[in-house]
């Protein structure tokens, strides 16, 4: 489904570090309660309600911030350090109930040199996404491409540059690496649970590392074998095939953790 919200509720990173800070110190906040804590109307409280779920620092259950929104909030509370931004942008790409965001993420922008706005829209529409409501399809449209330009929330990660009006060039994340630790061991968590996966997959699968963060074979191999020194992920290959065995017993938050904690 579309994310469906006015351009002008778009990601605005003081707005949604001020309302997942509100949600954590007062549980149970309703929308337009939320709305008066941050100093915002009420149609956006309502927004950034749904934006703290799509980026699952929300609980969908319960109006109280989830394990991730505490770990975010506790050591990051700006989001302003380059990793939460990386995996803001992840939770929001993998996520299929962002359907602009997940199919532009890992359908079209994998497989383009240069896409435009317009181009997006069409793509988008020959997908049968926003073709009964083309007002809400243009709206997440821009707020998409917009939310990766300078000083807009994602624009530190440098994933799609501008070149002229409108039209923009994808380019690769440098990821850190707990934060491919993260993202691998939170699709096994939230899906199958396997003792291995293989190289190819990381690649193929749409929501995984190579799709998301545009990364190429000898990029994710450095990241795998700084995951490998510390513990985490074993490289093998196995009838001719690549594969990451899962040698950490923690878990994705634990990985995550780990990071805030070496940062200091």
């Amino acid at each position: 489904m579309s994310i469906g919200f006015s351009y002008t509720f778009g990601l605005d990173k003081a707005i949604l570090s001020a309302a997942l800070g509100a949600v954590y110190k007062k549980p149970g906040l309703s929308e337009l309660d939320l709305a008066g804590e941050v100093g915002i109307g009420s149609k956006k409280g309502t927004a950034y309600c749904a934006w703290l779920l799509y980026l699952g620092l929300r609980n969908a259950t319960a109006r109280e911030v989830s394990p991730l929104g505490e770990i975010l909030h506790t050591e990051d509370p700006r989001l302003e350090d380059i990793l939460s931004l990386q995996l803001l942008h992840y939770k929001l790409c993998s996520n299929r109930n962002a359907t602009v965001w997940w199919v532009l993420a890992n359908q079209i922008i994998p497989n383009t040199h240069r896409i435009s706005t317009s181009e997006a829209t069409e793509l988008l529409k020959s997908k049968g996404i926003g073709t009964t409501n083309a007002k809400n399809l243009h709206s997440d449209i821009r707020i998409f491409f917009s939310a990766y330009q300078t000083q807009q929330i994602f624009g530190a990660l440098h994933y799609l540059k501008e070149i002229e009006k409108e039209t923009y060039i994808p380019e690769s994340i440098d990821l850190h690496p707990l934060l491919l630790g993260y993202v691998l061991y939170h699709r096994r968590e939230t899906g199958i649970h396997t003792s291995t996966t293989s190289i190819r997959n990381l690649f193929l699968e749409e929501g995984q590392v190579g799709k998301v963060f545009l990364l190429n074979e000898i990029q994710l191999q450095k990241k795998l074998q700084e995951l490998e020194f510390q513990g985490i992920v074993k490289v093998s290959r196995i009838a001719n095939l690549d594969n990451v065995a899962y040698t950490f017993d923690g878990t994705a938050l634990d990985i995550l953790n780990m990071y805030y904690q070496e940062r200091g």
